[in-house]
Order: structure tokens, then sequence, then C-alpha cells
């Protein structure tokens, strides 16, 4: 609610002296009780909470107000001086009334206010410095998020090389790079040609932030036996896994082969060219290593040690070989 500091200062500046003034000026004849009756209801309104919570009304039944007291001046107790006199009554008491009203919605809300404003009791001892150690914890633990998070100019523009081959998206914290043709034939887990010319457009983004770890998942079509296309699908995320270790990836890195089996396709397999399609690899890019942090070598990881029911297996960088 806005109000009018100016316009409470003007109204009871001039009202009391206009009013005065009217009275002392006004025709021999007494004034009529409506009149007197608006005057006393006008001047009950402008001493109370009607100046600072309802200045609009206030103004308006000073106006009515002073037509009412014209209107005696010029034509005594009339009918039309009575009318206007009532319309002025009524004013006041509404502007008296707006304002009581805005004034106790004012006082409830600032009650309201101090009720929920929270208490703070005084730290105890040592509690203080155990605050401010672990404010600056999490605000070290951001900064480091904020950096884990940041790709590095160098690797952005080497992934530019793999759109034109790959769909380039973003998974959370994970860079998914899901390769458009086939990387094998039919019930094959050799490379062909093509892929290995796909595969070499992503060697430039590994070799740009090598503190980041790499995930190979490995797929099949949905034809033949569950068991058989779940190991076909660990040998071809095997085959690509070996392949970027021996022509480029960081001997550093710690690149997973994990075989996802006909889960998850990305066409129908009710079409050689669907079926072809899914026997692919998706590579999962993790964020770059957080600094200061060091990337722990490990055995093959079993199923369920991670927590994924797929088939996992983690080799050193150096061995490169072929289950």
């Amino acid at each position: 609610m806005t109000h009018h500091p100016t316009l409470h200062r003007r109204i009871t500046a001039v009202a009391p002296a206009l009013l005065l003034g009217l009275s002392l000026g006004a025709c021999a004849s007494a004034p009529p009780t409506e009149l007197r009756q608006a005057r006393v209801e006008y001047r009950a309104a402008a001493n109370g909470d009607a100046r600072e919570y309802a200045p609009i009304e206030l103004r308006e039944a000073h106006d009515a107000l002073m037509d009412a007291e014209k209107a005696f001046d010029q034509d005594g107790d009339e009918r039309a001086t009575r009318d206007k006199a009532n319309i002025a009554f009524r004013e006041a008491q509404q502007a008296a009334t707006v304002g009581a009203r805005r004034a106790l919605d004012q006082a409830a809300m600032a009650e309201e206010l101090r009720a929920e404003r929270p208490i703070v009791l005084p730290p105890l001892p040592g509690e203080e410095e155990s605050e401010a150690r672990a404010r600056s914890s999490r605000r070290d633990a951001e900064k480091d998020r904020e950096v884990q998070a940041e790709a590095s100019p160098a690797f952005s523009s080497a992934l530019m090389a793999v759109e034109g081959v790959a769909d380039v998206t973003e998974r959370g914290d994970d860079t998914v790079v899901r390769f458009h043709g086939s990387f094998f034939g039919a019930g094959s887990d050799q490379l062909l040609d093509s892929a290995r010319a796909d595969l070499a457009r992503i060697l430039p983004a590994l070799q740009a932030e090598p503190g980041r770890t790499v995930r190979v998942e490995g797929y099949t079509d949905s034809y033949g036996a569950k068991a058989e296309n779940q190991a076909i699908s660990e040998r071809r995320a095997e085959a690509v896994r070996a392949w970027l270790l021996q022509h480029g990836a960081p001997d550093t890195m710690v690149i997973r082969a994990v075989g996802m089996g006909a889960a998850d396709p990305v066409a129908s397999n009710d079409t050689a060219q669907g079926r072809a399609r899914n026997r692919r690899v998706e590579i999962i890019l993790g964020p770059p290593a957080i600094h200061g942090d060091e990337v722990q070598q490990s055995g093959p990881i079993m199923p369920g040690d991670d927590g994924d029911k797929d088939t996992v297996r983690e080799r050193t960088p150096r061995d490169s070989k072929f289950r």
C-alpha cells in the first residue's frame, strides 16, 4: 500500500482553517444537523488512522464536505445542502473505516514477521571456529566441483572432430559419445575399418584431458541367446578399449570395458539396417579428475562390485591384450 505524506500534511494543515473560515462566513441561519454531523465525522477521520493509511479516501471525504459547505453558504438550509452533507458524512465514515482496517492489517503483519524471525543462539565454545572450518571446506568443495565440471578448451575443440561421426551429449557430469556407424559385423568382435577411422577422431579428446575416466560400452542386436550376446558385447567393448590404448590413448588413463548385451537398442532389430546400428559401441567420458587426486589402478571389477549387474572388466593401461 502506498502512503502520501505530502497529502497528509496538506489535508491536516488546510482542513481546520478552511472549516473555521466556512463556518464564520456562512449565512446567518444555523447549519443543518446533517452538515454538523459531517463536520464531526470528517474531523475524527482526519485525526485518526485515515490520515496515514487512507489518504485518498480522506481526500474524497474532504472534497465532499467542501461541496456541502459551499452549498450551505450559497443556499442555506436547503434539501441540496443536506443531501451533500449526507454524502460527506458517508465519505468520512468510509475513510475512517478503511484507515482503521489497514492499520490493523499492518500491525498483524508486523507481528507475524516478529514471530517468524529465527532465534539465534550464541555459539558454544569452539563451535564458531568449527563452523568457520566447515564453511571453508564447503567453499573448497564447490570450487573443486566447478573445476571438475569445466572442460578445457582443448578438450571441447577436440570433441568437435567427433561430431561428424557421432552424437555427443551430456549426461550429468559425463560426456557420452554414440557413434553413428556400425563397428562390427554380425556375430563378430573384429573392428571394421570404418570403425577404426571413427575411433581415431576421439583420440585427441582423450589426449587433451588424460585425467578423465573412460567407460567403453559394447552392444549387440537382439538376435541370438542372451548369454551369447552378453559375451560378444564384452569382447566388442574390450576390442575398442585395446584399440584406443594401442593407438594413442594416454598410458595413465583408466579405460573400462563394459558388456551391455542387447540392452538399450537405438534402432529396430526387425531390419538389417537397424540391427547393424545396434551392434555399436558408446564411449562415456567421465568428468576431469579434481586437482590433487590420484587415479588408483585396480584389478578386475566383478559383477556387483559397483552396483552394475553388467560384466565389467578393467585393465591397467599398459595391459592391452584381448581377453
